[in-house]
C-alpha cells in the first residue's frame, strides 16, 4: 500500500536526452513520464546525460534513486551487438549511449529496479547480450505500422499478447493489451537471463521482456507513459521500488 507522505514515496530516476538548439542545449524528457510517476505516487527525478564521471560519482547518483526508467530515444549502438549501422543516418547518440551503458551496469550491480521503455527495452536486451533488428520496414516482412510516424502518442496501433505468469500479465491482468507504437527497431535475439513477456499479436515482434534474475528488470517496446489506461505498469514499478528500498533499509 502506497503511503501519502513524501517520506513513503520512492524516488524514480528518469533518463533524459540532450536536445540541441540554436542558442542553448537542453536536458529533456517527455513530460508524460513525470505525470505517470506522480500519478503512481512516486517522486520523479530527471537524470541528465553526464560527460565526466567516475564510478564513485555514478554510484552516488544511483544511491539518490530507488529505481530507474530508461526512456525512449536514439538507437542503441549497433557495434555493441556486433553489427554496423544500417544506412547513412545512424541515429545513434554516442554520448547518451555511453552514459546509459555505465548507468545500467552500475544500477544492475546494486540491484536497483529497472524499467525500460522503447529504446530502454532494447538497451536492456543488448546489455544482456541480445541483438536488434535495425530497421523493421526493410528487414521484416510485416504489415504492422510499428514506426508510428504522424500518429499521436495516445493512439492505439496494434495489440500485444502477454505471457502467462509474467510481471506484465500481473500488472495489466489482461491476456491482450492495445498499445501505441513508435519504434523502427526491435529485439531480434533475446539476451541472457531474459524471457519474452509480450509479442505483437499480428506479426510476433517482441514487445516485452523481463529479467529472470534476483531483482526487477523489465522492458516494453511501446510507450505506456503516453496512454491514459496504462498507469498500472507504473504503479507496479513504483510499488516494487518502494518495497526494494524498504528491504535494503532492513539489511
Amino acid at each position: 500500500m502506497r503511503g501519502k507522505g513524501c517520506e513513503m514515496k520512492p524516488v524514480i530516476g528518469i533518463t533524459s536526452y540532450i536536445r540541441k538548439d540554436v542558442f542553448r542545449n537542453y536536458s529533456q524528457v517527455g513530460y508524460e513520464y513525470i505525470e505517470k510517476i506522480e500519478k503512481a505516487n512516486g517522486i520523479p527525478m530527471i537524470l541528465p546525460v553526464l560527460q565526466k564521471y567516475d564510478d564513485q560519482e555514478l554510484n552516488k547518483l544511483i544511491d539518490c534513486v530507488n529505481g530507474i526508467i530508461f526512456t525512449g530515444g536514439c538507437n542503441v549502438e549497433s557495434q555493441w551487438y556486433g553489427e554496423k549501422p544500417l544506412g547513412e543516418e545512424t541515429k545513434e547518440d554516442v554520448l547518451r549511449n555511453g552514459f546509459e551503458r555505465d548507468l545500467f551496469l552500475a544500477a544492475k550491480k546494486k540491484k536497483k529496479p529497472i524499467l525500460g521503455v522503447c529504446r530502454g527495452c532494447q538497451l536492456i536486451n543488448v546489455m544482456q547480450g541480445g541483438t536488434l533488428v535495425q530497421n523493421i520496414d526493410s528487414q521484416l516482412n510485416t504489415a504492422v505500422y510499428h514506426k508510428g510516424t504522424g500518429c499521436r502518442i495516445s493512439e492505439k496501433l496494434h495489440r500485444v499478447v502477454l505471457a502467462e505468469d509474467s510481471r506484465l500479465k500481473n500488472a495489466y491482468n489482461e491476456q491482450e493489451v492495445p498499445v501505441n507504437s513508435f519504434h523502427e527497431q526491435c529485439i531480434k535475439q533475446i539476451g541472457t537471463d531474459l524471457r519474452i513477456t509480450a509479442k505483437c499479436c499480428e506479426d510476433g515482434v517482441i514487445e516485452g521482456v523481463e529479467y529472470e534474475g534476483d531483482f526487477y528488470m523489465a522492458g516494453v517496446q511501446w510507450h505506456p507513459e503516453g496512454m491514459e489506461d496504462q498507469l498500472k505498469l507504473f504503479e507496479e514499478f513504483v510499488d516494487i521500488c518502494l518495497k526494494n528500498s524498504d528491504e535494503l533499509a532492513l539489511k
